[in-house]
């Protein structure tokens, strides 16, 4: 977990986009369950296009969903 968020923020830095450009998701986190992670995704980068701007995603703890591979 504290490398992939160092990882986030490294290579968003790197590439100069702010914080609210990064999306991290706890796959292990409750509230994500019965959601699909292509859902969650979906949403957040149509929701970044709208608004004209890259995003990065860090999905961490995969192993944890339901037909991951």
């Amino acid at each position: 977990t504290t490398l992939v968020k160092q990882l986030l923020a490294a290579h968003g830095e790197r590439l100069g986009l702010p914080p609210s450009n990064a999306l991290y998701l706890d796959c292990q986190d409750s509230m994500l369950a019965g959601i699909a992670l292509s859902d969650l995704y979906a949403t957040y980068a149509d929701e970044q296009r709208s608004r004209a701007k890259p995003c990065i995603v860090a999905i961490d703890e995969v192993q944890y969903l339901e037909n991951w591979h």
